[in-house]
């Protein structure tokens, strides 16, 4: 890994915290949860910061963390894949936003998710790996965590050269580019080249 972070994302706190610490057990990396790293940077929750400041204030305090974390596994409760995070492996416990649905084995649970990333769920269309459970409780986390650290391996294998890729895209600055890194100056907002002395836009 390289010290890639791992970013585990969807729409439950609980489900996310408890598969990231298993991961972060299973890779030696030190478990961070973004509701409490927001917490002791705002002095606010994120629903008391978004009630106060608007939603905006909470991105750009998601943003401010995952601008200075490079080593670490980290456990946002997103729902979508943004820029930075694409500099890290995102996974997706699967039995959230609705997919794959609960079902009664693992290959079913595979099919719902191989269904979910071909229908364009666009959370799942944007994680590096999505791991199929069929169902969730209070032992499920291991599973979960197992599973992640299978395709995690399953995609460095692939290509052993994807934690200097993420790196290399962390330090351009996540322009929106991924996997197609563009040179230094490219313009996401135009998909053009800057020319020198332009601003560029982030």
């Amino acid at each position: 890994m390289k010290g890639t972070s791992v970013y585990v994302i969807g729409s439950s706190i609980t489900i996310n915290w408890a598969v990231a610490k298993e991961l972060a057990t299973g890779l030696e990396y030190v478990p961070l949860q973004t509701e409490q790293l927001i917490q002791e940077l705002t002095s606010s929750s994120p629903i008391q910061l978004a009630a106060e400041e608007g939603d905006k204030s909470v991105t750009e305090a998601e943003d401010m963390i995952l601008s200075s974390l490079s080593l670490y596994a980290l456990s946002p409760a997103f729902q979508l894949v943004c820029p930075k995070m694409v500099a890290g492996m995102v996974c997706m416990p699967g039995s959230q936003c609705g997919y794959p649905k609960a079902v009664a084995d693992e290959v079913a649970a595979e099919e719902e998710a191989a269904k979910a990333k071909q229908d364009g769920v666009e959370v799942y269309t944007q994680a590096d790996v999505v791991v199929a459970l069929a169902g969730w409780d209070e032992n499920s986390a291991q599973p979960a965590s197992e599973g992640s650290l299978r395709a995690l391996k399953y995609l460095l294998e692939a290509d052993n050269e994807l934690p200097g890729k993420k790196s290399l895209y962390l330090h351009l600055g996540c322009c929106g580019d991924w996997p197609n890194i563009m040179p230094p100056g490219w313009d996401p907002a135009t998909g053009k080249q800057q020319q020198p002395g332009q601003a560029m836009v982030l």
